[in-house]
């Protein structure tokens, strides 16, 4: 499996009068009411990739998937507690898709293996997908544990999302689909 580049989801990356709304203004929505279990998706990552998570968030928008963000949300406490990780268990039952922003930050995050841990157990392999992405394009390495899922790759000019074990490549409008 190959990193996704941060230049390849640049193409996604919202004009920078609109990141800076959603970063300095924290603009937020609920996404209880946003929410279509046929498309959404739970976006897990850490906190340090901001930008990243938007340009990420509108890549999947762009996909025709609804994406829930924790930030984003009104609901979700100012500083993290129980309460949190109660909300965000709700939030990843509620969307029918999880997915995993896999940098060098969430590698070292103490909250995205718990959420992902959370998704394994909750969803089935079909719905959990692993989105590595690094400045340079190379083979993904590091968190053996994740080749079990889904992972997003560019492959024959197409978005993929494929598994090793069971072995399985579907485009990634159709596995949204499923």
């Amino acid at each position: 499996m190959k990193y996704i580049t941060t230049a390849q989801l640049a193409a996604y990356t919202p004009p920078v009068t609109e990141m800076r709304a959603q970063l300095d203004k924290r603009a937020r929505y609920n996404a209880f009411a946003n929410a279509k279990p046929s498309n959404s998706i739970f976006l897990s990552h850490s906190h340090k990739d901001r930008e990243l998570v938007l340009s990420t968030k509108h890549f999947l928008e762009a996909q025709g998937i609804d994406v829930y963000v924790d930030w984003l949300d009104d609901g979700m406490p100012e500083e993290t507690s129980a309460e949190t990780a109660m909300l965000i268990k709700d939030k990843i039952g509620i969307n029918k898709k999880f997915a995993v922003i896999v940098t060098e930050n969430s590698k070292a995050s103490k909250w995205v293996p718990w959420e992902l841990g959370f998704a394994d157990k909750s969803k089935t392999l079909d719905h959990v997908l692993i989105v590595p992405v690094s400045e340079t394009e190379r083979e993904f390495t590091g968190v053996e544990y994740m080749r079990i899922y889904y992972s997003l790759e560019f492959y024959n000019n197409k978005w993929i999302a494929w598994r090793a074990d069971p072995a399985s490549i579907v485009e990634l409008t159709d596995w949204i689909r499923r």
